[in-house]
């Protein structure tokens, strides 16, 4: 009778957790106010916390948005919107961040997830109505979008400091956000980047479309079965980034080369065109994924990144990357990643150029391709001109084909990359222009 009185007992439980999980699972939250304070009740509560899986982290700008929803914001009514600084990046020490790492390192709550999303209103949906004028002075609209990721990469920085979590995974990237519904008793017509919207919006004879927002978010996987041991990036196994400004770059860099010698991925854009801060003295990982854009760095610091990856290494991406003139060539570079590289199965190179000298172009090598390479090999063009900037390519020839491009490789002078874009305008307006 024990045994059966337990058994129902454990079937109870499990009944009662299956019917709750879809309430608890996922926590949305803008960490200010009431909403902090939900958080903070829900974590004292040492059953319906357990069920938590996910943090979604964002503050009420999409519900402002015609864009993103069908009902427009109403004067007065209490939005929650995170505060900026001058450029429009948000304040985090002004949210929750730090009441929300405290309930992390006492193991409160023990997501899987934590994502933290930034949403920025196009400006120009701002002007149709008195609500969404009213909306503007809210949002900051005129904030640059590239402050979008910057601020969750801060908001992140700061949460992990003090969290003493064991990240996985980590990604900062742009999204992709949905229209909102069109109102049913609408039929007017419309293309995917116009959209009209209530009766407010309908009587407003200037409204024609709308434009989609700047999102980013920032997204860490935590480790399950973590305890203590460790913090921070030590288990770190893929970390991308698409970020906006230089700072925390650095960070999350000195991360991924320092403290994370488990890592297997990194990708990373920085715009505008980052240099990296990197020494010898980084823990270098064995990474199977190398993909970098928009940076301006030297041969030496991209080869001291791959030091212990010469075996492991299966993707290769350099896309826009400017090389300094100190160190190798682009071609050197190329026949030397052939040769120590042999484990390359994918590449995707475009945009190499380096300092003073030109950039290279791909329109030689063509002819030097064996024909069993063709497959999976696409190239990059670039109008007017036809330089061939750039290649992809999957398949089991990788190592060989770099040395291809690095024997066959034409790097172009800026000044003859002029003339020829000169050139192809003018063929194409029919002018003729003087080389004299």
């Amino acid at each position: 009778m024990s045994s059966f009185r337990q058994a129902c007992n454990q079937a109870s439980r499990d009944i009662t957790k299956s019917i709750l999980k879809p309430f608890f699972a996922t926590w949305e939250t803008n960490l200010t106010g009431s909403d902090l304070e939900k958080l903070q009740s829900f974590a004292e509560d040492p059953h319906l916390s357990k069920l938590l899986e996910t943090i979604i982290i964002h503050d009420d700008c999409e519900n402002l948005d015609p864009y993103a929803t069908r009902i427009l914001p109403t004067i007065g009514h209490p939005y929650t919107i995170w505060p900026r600084d001058e450029t429009g990046r948000v304040i985090s020490r002004e949210t929750g961040i730090e009441s929300l790492a405290r309930i992390l390192r006492a193991r409160q709550l023990r997501p899987k997830t934590i994502k933290i999303r930034d949403y920025h209103i196009c400006k120009h949906n701002l002007c149709y109505d008195p609500e969404l004028i009213y909306a503007g002075d809210l949002v900051l609209a005129r904030a640059p979008s590239w402050t979008s990721s910057c601020s969750v990469a801060v908001m992140a920085k700061d949460l992990i400091r003090d969290a003493n979590v064991s990240i996985t995974s980590f990604v900062i990237q742009h999204v992709d956000w949905p229209l909102g519904e069109l109102p049913s008793e609408l039929n007017t017509p419309f293309t995917l980047d116009s959209r009209v919207y209530d009766g407010r919006m309908i009587a407003n004879s200037q409204v024609t479309s709308l434009g989609g927002p700047s999102v980013t978010e920032a997204t860490m996987v935590l480790s399950p079965d973590y305890e203590g041991q460790e913090t921070d990036f030590a288990s770190l196994r893929s970390i991308e980034l698409r970020l906006g400004q230089q700072d925390a770059a650095d960070y999350y860099l000195e991360q991924a080369f320092y403290r994370a010698p488990t890592l297997r991925s990194l990708k990373l854009s920085v715009w505008p065109s980052y240099t990296p801060s990197l020494t010898a003295t980084m823990v270098v990982p064995a990474l199977a994924e190398f993909e970098i854009c928009r940076l301006s760095t030297s041969t030496e610091q991209v080869l001291a990144m791959l030091a212990c990856s010469r075996e492991s290494l299966t993707r290769l991406s350099f896309r826009s990357i400017s090389l300094d003139d100190e160190g190798l060539t682009w071609n050197e570079l190329l026949r030397l990643f052939a040769k120590e590289f042999t484990a390359l199965t994918s590449l995707d190179l475009f945009g190499l150029s380096q300092d003073k000298r030109g950039s290279i172009d791909f329109h030689h090598a063509l002819d030097h391709i064996p024909q069993e390479f063709r497959a999976g090999l696409k190239f990059r063009a670039k109008a007017p001109e036809k330089r061939v900037m750039g290649m992809s390519y999957d398949g089991p020839n990788a190592a060989a084909l770099l040395g291809i491009l690095g024997r066959h490789g034409h790097m172009q002078t800026w000044a003859q990359i002029e003339e020829r874009r000169a050139r192809a305008i003018a063929r194409e307006s029919g002018e003729v222009v003087s080389t004299t």
